[in-house]
């Protein structure tokens, strides 16, 4: 079974984020306070308080003082399942799993997609090109490049050309990776990446205020 929890950073007042802060262990503040933007301390602070909820639920809550990036700054919980979490726009996801998972979400808009072309194997790039809507398919398939990277939890790496993510699965660093698309808000696109095969999905919304109760 993975969870998916998902929320628009607008749920959150500017002027509340120090009084969210204070749900959280003390050394998670400097991060999230660094960012220039109000939308980007937000994002950052509900993919924490999400992670929260669910530790609470579970009477777990304490594991969060556990947070730890690896080498390739990706989260994770000493003694907790395999989380991750994404955020584009004003939307932020967050999903966990007893076995490795990946998210992504991207906002959609406009773009060259010639600045991209390296990042495609060119069975991808025939299949984007030759559409009648380039964005929609480059945003289908950029979100389950981006979720196997993020499932493995490296970054953007070099040969990324040379995996191609059309079908519903991926050969990926001795892996073998399944994905699900996810249809979680209009104008995003959004992917599911998870070791084991016809994963159980579970998709709820989160309300930062049931924290606070």
């Amino acid at each position: 079974m993975c969870i998916i929890s998902h929320c628009n950073i607008n749920s959150i007042q500017e002027n509340e984020i120090e009084q969210y802060l204070k749900l959280l262990p003390p050394f998670m503040a400097p991060e999230i306070k660094k960012y220039q933007f109000a939308a980007d301390r937000k994002s950052r602070l509900l993919g924490r308080l999400m992670l929260l909820k669910y530790l609470r639920d579970g009477n777990s809550a304490f594991l969060i003082d556990n947070w730890k990036c690896d080498g390739n700054n990706k989260p994770y919980l000493d003694g907790w399942k395999h989380f991750n979490i994404s955020h584009s726009g004003d939307i932020v996801v967050f999903c966990f799993s007893d076995g490795e998972v990946g998210i992504d979400i991207e906002k959609k808009a406009s773009l060259d997609f010639s600045a991209f072309t390296s990042q495609f194997c060119l069975k991808e790039e025939d299949y984007i090109l030759n559409s009648d809507n380039v964005m929609e398919r480059f945003y289908e398939v950029w979100v389950k490049k981006e979720a196997v990277l993020k499932a493995e939890g490296v970054g953007i790496i070099n040969g990324l050309n040379t995996i191609n993510c059309l079908q519903n699965t991926v050969y990926f660093k001795g892996k073998t990776w399944y994905f699900t698309k996810l249809d979680l808000y209009s104008g995003y696109a959004s992917s599911l990446c998870a070791a084991q095969p016809n994963i159980q999905i579970k998709i709820e919304p989160f309300n930062p205020r049931m924290l606070l109760i």
